[in-house]
């Protein structure tokens, strides 16, 4: 008689299948969706759009346009930041208000610093609320690894809600500057970590018992004489 039950299912098949399961659920475990907030033209497509400019010789700080002042360009898609004499503080900024959210808010930027006097120079990355809360987005790292960098990724949640300004400020200290200190900055982004749910231990071991019981009784189906 045709057994018309289970087809048997091969105990390296039970293994793989078993395998795959687990793989999900681990991988479940660890997904996370990110959704871009409005921080305006963080690549630079448009140019200069969005942003402002402020120079500083030390006895007076002037507001500029980046878009027409020579010490901003733009090379190679990047916006670059020069010093020149008298201006030793050169700053590109933005101002925006970020969202309201219980979830962690991530702000990331490519950049690529040229210092020429050592340790005299500084490059400082900030994100202000102008209420006396500032994010130091180098904090922590020393002046090696800030020359050495490429990129930085900082947790900003506790501006979640606020209206701060993001500022890129060059400290030329070599005083008469006769070779500029340079910064290249892109990809400047405000991301929102929004995380899935993840199952407990104890669901995905019950998941997969009860997966396991499954798999034994097709076994014992399939193996019964017709």
């Amino acid at each position: 008689m045709e057994n018309l039950g289970w087809q048997r299912v091969q105990p390296y098949t039970a293994v793989k299948i078993l395998l795959t399961f687990l793989l999900m659920a681990s991988l479940c475990c660890r997904i996370v969706g990110a959704t871009a907030l409005p921080l305006q033209n963080g690549h630079f497509d448009q140019g200069f759009t969005g942003w402002s400019g402020a120079i500083d010789d030390g006895i007076a700080s002037q507001v500029v346009d980046p878009a027409t002042h020579p010490l901003f360009q733009l090379v190679s898609g990047q916006a670059q930041l020069s010093t020149a004499e008298p201006f030793f503080l050169v700053t590109l900024l933005q101002q925006f208000t970020l969202p309201t959210t219980a979830n962690t808010l991530l702000l990331s930027f490519a950049y690529t610093w040229f210092p020429t006097d050592g340790t005299l120079d500084a490059l400082a990355a900030t994100l202000d609320n102008g209420q006396g809360l500032l994010v130091d987005l180098f904090a922590g790292l020393t002046y090696t690894e800030i020359a050495a960098g490429s990129s930085a990724s900082v947790n900003v949640t506790a501006l979640a809600g606020q209206t701060v300004t993001l500022a890129f400020t060059l400290n030329d200290a070599g005083l008469p500057i006769t070779v500029p200190d340079r910064l290249l900055v892109d990809t400047i982004t405000v991301t929102e970590e929004i995380a899935t749910a993840i199952p407990e231990p104890g669901t995905v071991l019950l998941l997969a018992t009860g997966l396991l019981w499954g798999l034994g009784c097709r076994l014992r189906r399939g193996g019964r004489p017709s």
